[in-house]
């Protein structure tokens, strides 16, 4: 029978890792992808900024010159009744010129085609209209109009040409739009003339108050327009004026080095996450502990090799959680399958080491029908057996080979099958224990996943992963 829990046990060695709690954030695997790609996010990030600070650095120089122009609020029509019969309702206020008028003025097609006659600017329009650019102070009227060119002069005659050409431009406006709407008055007020000819005389009978209040209505109507028509003469044609004159630049166009230099570092900041989550996804061979954890959450318990199957305690550990879960069958499913042989015959001398009668059940699918060879694993140990069975008919030759072994000893450690056979499934139910060994160099981490995966969801889950060294290392 199994030892009792109360009576002295051997040294049991390090404890088991714990297994993680499913719900917890697992930070530190963002920690470990930082660390495998270390030098693609140092490598990138600093060549694409040293990339975006060298183009700016080798860009041709250029220079802005600047011109201030007032630009006065003024309507662009009269504002009155535009015709005879029109309603209150139907009057529109005057609608004065905005900033953003202005400025497509500057950049209007006229503007262009003149500055395009300079020499240094033949140039397309959409270039053209590209290298100016205009600045509103707030609650102002200025409008601050740059001009890039190759030099300084070049600059300045630019920005000088695009002054005088927006104020010519705006002249012809103001003046072609004060011309229509005098032009508007001037036949609203032939309009109301007629009307007030076609009243009757002042000297009419009494019964006529109603068209002598019409008539006064046509009379004050008239003077309104009369009015506005000489205010409109008497008023000057205020187009704008240059109040600072364009000057030679001293100094070239900033090139925002700095914003060069972070876009490059952000720019490459992205391929090396973009590189590193690839890199990441992409199958491969298992090396390390950090190759595992990235594919599935249970713990590894350490690593094997087949000379010194229990170097590093890891079979001790394994042998600790058989005895506290109280195992009567452990399966060690290999990925390949040799590759749990070894740390299945060391666990099971640390059992039998331990007081209990093991057995270590070989299941392999080579041999004649009814091969089943039984002999002492260890000389020196006498209650660990070794069995090997070659299964037959499926499921049915599985469980009785199981059960066999179950009625023989106390605690059976079963291998022999791949892992992502439907074998190791099938064994997975009979055991109470399992857990997966995979071997270094030459596994693929998704393979690995995969076959745990399998047993979570079909069978019992796998309680830990075990690295084993391949052969001939």
């Amino acid at each position: 029978m199994r030892p009792r829990r109360g009576r002295a046990r051997p040294n049991r060695g390090p404890r088991e890792p714990l297994v993680r709690d499913p719900d917890a954030v697992p930070l530190t695997r963002y920690a470990r992808f930082a660390r495998r790609h270390l030098a693609v996010f140092c490598v990138l990030p600093v060549l694409l900024g040293g990339t975006g600070l060298l183009i700016a650095v080798l860009a041709p120089n250029s220079y802005v010159s600047t011109v201030n122009v007032l630009a006065p609020r003024i309507p662009l029509h009269i504002g009155q009744l535009q015709g005879p019969g029109d309603e209150a309702e139907d009057v529109r206020d005057p609608r004065p010129s905005t900033v953003d008028t202005e400025a497509q003025l500057v950049r209007s097609d006229e503007v262009l085609e003149r500055l395009a006659t300079v020499p240094g600017f033949e140039l397309p329009i959409e270039t053209l209209r590209d290298r100016i650019s205009i600045t509103v102070p707030p609650n102002t009227r200025v409008l601050e109009i740059g001009v890039e060119a190759a030099t300084p002069e070049l600059a300045r005659d630019g920005a000088a040409i695009v002054g005088e050409s927006y104020l010519n431009l705006r002249h012809q406006i103001l003046g072609g739009v004060r011309q229509r709407n005098r032009e508007s008055l001037g036949r609203r007020e032939a309009v109301l003339e007629e009307q007030l000819e076609a009243f009757p005389d002042e000297n009419a009978s009494q019964s006529q108050l109603t068209t002598r209040t019409r008539r006064q209505a046509v009379q004050k109507q008239l003077k309104e327009v009369r009015g506005e028509l000489a205010a409109l003469d008497g008023q000057d044609l205020d187009s704008g004026e240059i109040i600072r004159y364009a000057n030679v630049p001293q100094r070239t166009e900033n090139r925002r080095r700095d914003v060069a230099l972070s876009t490059g570092a952000s720019a490459g900041l992205t391929l090396a996450l973009a590189i590193a989550l690839l890199r990441d996804r992409r199958p491969r061979r298992v090396r390390d502990e950090e190759g595992v954890v990235l594919r599935t959450d249970i713990p590894v318990f350490g690593s094997t090799s087949p000379e010194a199957a229990d170097r590093d305690g890891t079979c001790r550990r394994l042998r600790n959680l058989v005895f506290d879960e109280d195992a009567r069958c452990v399966l060690l499913a290999g990925a390949p399958a040799g590759s749990a042989l070894p740390v299945a015959r060391e666990l099971a001398r640390l059992c039998a080491n331990g007081g209990a009668s093991t057995m270590l059940l070989v299941l392999r699918q080579d041999g004649t029908d009814g091969d089943v060879r039984t002999s002492r694993a260890f000389p020196e140990t006498a209650n660990c057996t070794r069995r090997t069975v070659r299964i037959t008919d499926g499921d049915r030759s599985l469980r009785e080979a199981v059960s066999r072994a179950l009625a023989e000893a106390e605690i059976v450690i079963v291998t022999g099958p791949e892992l992502d056979s439907v074998d190791t499934l099938t064994l997975a139910t009979f055991a109470d224990l399992s857990v997966v060994v995979a071997e270094r160099e030459t596994t693929i981490d998704v393979e690995v996943a995969h076959g745990i995966s399998a047993l979570a969801e079909s069978a019992v889950p796998a309680r830990g992963l075990i690295l084993a060294e391949p052969a001939g290392r």
